[in-house]
């Protein structure tokens, strides 16, 4: 069993180990950058949630918006259609579901629009080459948005056929899938442009 001085003498080196990351010039501007493009993305957000006008407006009827709205309707359904099941959609009510089954709203917050800025947030702040970097944002996009056709798919499924499994679903177990693959893509850039701290 460590006794106390060892335990001292680790969480000295360990202090002493982050106060030299932090006094490192390309950690400081990584962090500095991480944390202005995190502050940028979150007023933006609350421009959006908030209403403020005039962006509201533009916001609500904007061509990004329409295009992930209609795209996740549309490749939801056709997963589902896919896998059997007699699917339904209706884009003017952003649902899609399944006939003598249920349908789930998809709304602003399903898009993936906030995951993917995160995402592509922590790429952009980290160290790299620029060709690969917009490659690894392009790519990861794709593949959130994949996972987001594939977890909506399920919740329609859950929601159909298992109604009482449907909230912890829809708030943990599919949101956590997803979390995790960014998170995996995060650590697998961060080791291929590890050098760059160097």
């Amino acid at each position: 069993m460590p006794n106390r001085k060892s335990i001292l003498t680790h969480f000295e080196t360990l202090y002493k180990d982050i106060i030299k990351l932090f006094s490192d010039s390309a950690f400081g501007l990584f962090i500095i950058k991480l944390f202005g493009l995190l502050a940028l993305g979150y007023i933006i957000w609350i421009i959006r949630m908030n209403k403020i006008e005039p962006f509201a407006v533009t916001a609500d009827h904007s061509f990004i918006l329409t295009y992930f709205k209609n795209t996740l309707v549309f490749f939801t359904y056709l997963f589902l259609k896919i896998f059997g099941e007699n699917a339904y959609l209706d884009y003017s009510k952003t649902i899609v579901g399944i006939v003598s089954g249920r349908a789930v709203f998809i709304g602003i917050p399903c898009y993936g629009m906030k995951l993917m800025g995160l995402y592509s947030l922590f790429i952009i702040a980290f160290p790299g080459k620029n060709l690969w970097r917009l490659g690894f944002i392009l790519g990861g996009c794709i593949v959130i948005q994949i996972l987001n056709v594939i977890r909506l798919a399920g919740l329609v499924i859950v929601y159909t056929y298992y109604p009482q499994y449907f909230n912890i679903n829809h708030h943990v177990v599919f949101t956590t899938a997803v979390y995790i693959f960014v998170f995996i893509m995060w650590i697998l850039w961060v080791r291929i442009n590890k050098n760059e701290f160097k």
